[in-house]
């Protein structure tokens, strides 16, 4: 849309206008200072019953879960390799395969397998997975 294409052009154009009174650092949109701010607050609101870790992002505590499982949600469409952490996926994406997050198939992690979990780019690799993995 042209709100989100507008919304982005902010991050290319170097302004940092939201500051964090704290600790200074600065930020291309009210959201991500927001988020930084809960680093400040000293809020964990979710706590890991295996190892007792606290976290102030559900999106953390549940990534951190998975090291306990040893379960990895994220697969690579493109080389089969799994990870359990998106970051450390849309890592891969980037570098190995040069997908950037702007790139359809490195945004769109839609399609996902309803007996593991797995999230696949495209619905092509979850076909696949799923007459491989789950006959």
């Amino acid at each position: 849309s042209k709100f989100a294409f507008k919304k982005h052009e902010k991050v290319h154009s170097g302004l940092r206008p939201f500051i964090c009174d704290v600790c200074g650092k600065s930020f291309t949109q009210s959201c991500n200072l927001k988020a930084h701010l809960q680093l400040h607050s000293g809020n964990h609101a979710f706590k890991c019953g295996t190892c007792f870790k606290t976290f102030r992002f559900k999106s953390h505590y549940e990534d951190h879960l998975m090291t306990h499982t040893k379960e990895k949600k994220y697969s690579c469409g493109k080389c089969g390799r799994n990870f359990a952490y998106k970051n450390s996926y849309q890592r891969h994406m980037q570098h190995i395969h040069r997908i950037d997050d702007d790139d359809d198939e490195g945004r769109s992690q839609q399609h996902q397998c309803g007996v593991c979990g797995k999230t696949f780019p495209k619905l092509s690799h979850l076909t696949f997975h799923k007459k491989a993995s789950h006959r």
